[in-house]
């Protein structure tokens, strides 16, 4: 039996748009019946010879002593086995109710994936090939770059994420003509779009009423068109005016002949697990038998890469999702960022310092005339590391490292040096 086939035939009735796009990697991918699925279905037969993972006469786990001192608070199942493909049950559906947040958007299961680079990759096996058009953000990223080029091999089409009127980058705001621009530059017959709100490295958010006519510009294009939406930042929106609404919903209703989106996200910015290495992919699918399927083949493309996921880190973050005091705890964090933020922003502002428009994430853009990399480098002799964006010539700020009461000092040191 041809289960790739079964997929492909299903997309194709049910999802037009995600069928189309499919690379012919992921026209092959299915799930098979090995040792996984097999497993799961002897889970429990009195007998269970399938998996090959060890366990003591109760059926429980055997860890080392010196690693199983350290586990507290988490059982030695959940953190010595294995889990089920595409991550735990219970986390996959924790992790939808969340980016619901009491919607209906229509969506998929979120598939657990190894942190938001593998997420990334994932949908780059799934839908990029040598004829895709992949329009990607400027600036942007570096691995973005490593995913979707050199790595998939697509025809890269660069937009122009910020623009305005005035010389001055403080007043600049989102580029929605360079965005039109670029979808209208597409030749091939299927395309992805990367959007990174919160951006990295700009910093940037849009704001309610450009996010609106983002969603309308997008929506002009012929298609066939996946959508994707790195949101690793997702909650860190500091200025009044961002939208805190993920366009996954908004954009999630746009006609499934055309166009296919797909939310990353995860839990190394949301909550703040930088080593966890905890991603999830999910799909806006008004089918169930579409979601299931784009499902099945996302599960696929994990297992013939890295078999299965850390148990450990999954169990770390459904413990955080089941705790009554995880939002305030988050909320806690936020606000010391934010704080950061401000003192940033003021700092920046009562400075001679061309800084690119910011108001989200971790970062802030600083105008680099004399070149970027010298001037990083200039920068690391007087004791402040920086990254260098040579596509624009600016220098990234990670604010999110230093304390407020240094941030002036941090400042203070650039003007010198920056001209």
């Amino acid at each position: 039996m041809d289960f790739a086939k079964q997929l492909n035939d299903t997309l194709r009735q049910h999802h037009p748009a995600a069928f189309r796009c499919l690379s012919r990697f992921g026209r092959r991918l299915y799930f098979p019946n090995g040792v996984p699925a097999q497993a799961a279905a002897a889970r429990n037969a009195n007998f269970n010879a399938t998996i090959g993972q060890l366990t003591d006469d109760n059926g429980l786990a055997m860890p080392l002593p010196s690693m199983a001192k350290y586990v507290n608070g988490l059982t030695q199942e959940e953190v010595f086995l294995y889990t089920a493909q595409g991550g735990r049950p219970d986390l996959r559906a924790a992790w939808q109710t969340r980016i619901k947040g009491g919607r209906q958007t229509a969506m998929s299961l979120p598939v657990t994936c190894a942190g938001l680079t593998h997420g990334l990759s994932l949908v780059a096996d799934l839908f990029v090939d040598e004829d895709t058009s992949v329009l990607l953000p400027a600036p942007r990223w570096e691995n973005y770059d490593l995913v979707f080029q050199t790595r998939r091999q697509g025809q890269t089409v660069n937009y122009n994420v910020m623009a305005g009127a005035v010389k001055s980058h403080r007043d600049w705001g989102l580029n929605l003509d360079g965005l039109e621009d670029a979808i209208q530059q597409i030749q091939t017959e299927k395309s992805l779009l990367v959007l990174n709100y919160p951006s990295n490295p700009g910093g940037y958010t849009p704001t309610r009423e450009e996010a609106r006519q983002v969603v309308e510009v997008i929506s002009t294009a012929k298609g066939p068109m996946v959508i994707l939406l790195d949101e690793a930042y997702r909650g860190m929106e500091w200025d009044q005016d961002c939208t805190k609404d993920s366009l996954f919903h908004s954009l999630s209703k746009l006609d499934p002949e055309r166009f296919l989106v797909i939310k990353v996200d995860g839990a190394t910015k949301e909550l703040f697990f930088f080593g966890g290495r905890i991603g999830f992919v999910s799909f806006a699918t008004p089918s169930t038998a579409a979601g299931a399927a784009l499902e099945e083949k996302t599960k696929s493309a994990i297992r013939c890469a890295i078999s299965a996921l850390p148990s450990p880190s999954q169990a770390l973050v459904m413990a955080a999702l089941r705790s009554s005091t995880l939002e305030q705890e988050a909320a806690a964090i936020r606000e010391m960022i934010y704080a950061r933020y401000l003192t940033l922003k003021s700092a920046l502002t009562d400075s001679s310092l061309d800084f690119w428009n910011f108001n989200s994430a971790f970062f802030a853009l600083i105008n680099a005339p004399k070149g970027a990399e010298a001037t990083r480098q200039l920068l690391l002799r007087h004791d402040l590391g920086v990254v260098s964006v040579p596509s624009v010539q600016a220098l990234r700020i990670s604010y999110s490292t230093i304390p407020c009461d240094r941030i002036p000092e941090l400042v203070k040191i650039l003007s010198r040096h920056v001209p």
